[in-house]
């Protein structure tokens, strides 16, 4: 046998003697640190953050003192429960109806829908009149000697083609919102259903 088998089973002997001498209230704390366990009458500092178990003196686990990381993720599951039930409690409060949420859904869509209408009738009437300032330029242009268009059409075609993006940036974004609220009213309509079956 290897002899740091050997001098393991020692140690773990040595720790169950002592466990079984102890008296009967007494309570050892089990810990593993970088795969090391540790038997003690009192939490080992590295554990307090690692969790650990408490043991009677017969090994048997009385109680599990959770890892600080665990406690953490727990924390945050309570939270994200606490979250859905308010988020169910507001759904059968402000819907009576399964047709008053659709109604609701296609409404907002609806909203979204016609101002990303308004911003393409804005983005044509931009692309009439930069079609219309460049025909200047290039008009101008030939006719000039220089071979230069008055600076003011050109601050013309640089104010309508930063509005042009600005009106792009609005739709792309108003798309990506109209996106989100169809699959956040997807999932609410699923949990509301799921919500009136259980009543």
């Amino acid at each position: 046998m290897d002899s740091c088998l050997i001098a393991q089973a020692r140690i773990v002997s040595a720790m169950l003697i002592i466990v079984w001498a102890s008296p009967m209230h007494a309570q050892v704390y089990r810990s593993e640190n970088n795969g090391e366990v540790t038997y003690a009458d009192r939490v080992p500092s590295p554990a307090r953050d690692a969790g650990h178990s408490i043991l009677n003196n017969q090994g048997v686990v009385l109680d599990r003192v959770l890892s600080r990381d665990e406690r953490l993720q727990q924390a945050l599951a309570e939270k994200l429960a606490k979250a859905k039930a308010t988020r169910d409690r507001t759904l059968l409060a402000t819907f009576t109806r399964e047709n008053d949420l659709i109604r609701t859904r296609d409404d907002r869509l609806s909203l979204i829908d016609n101002m990303v209408d308004i911003m393409d009738g804005r983005m044509l009437s931009l692309h009439e009149r930069l079609e219309t300032v460049d025909r200047r330029i290039e008009l101008q242009e030939r006719n000039n000697d220089t071979g230069v268009a008055s600076r003011s059409l050109y601050s013309e075609r640089d104010r309508i083609e930063r509005r042009m993006e600005q009106t792009l940036t609005s739709i792309d974004e108003r798309t990506l919102e109209r996106q989100k609220m169809a699959i956040q009213f997807e999932k609410d309509l699923i949990r509301y259903r799921e919500l009136k079956a259980k009543r």
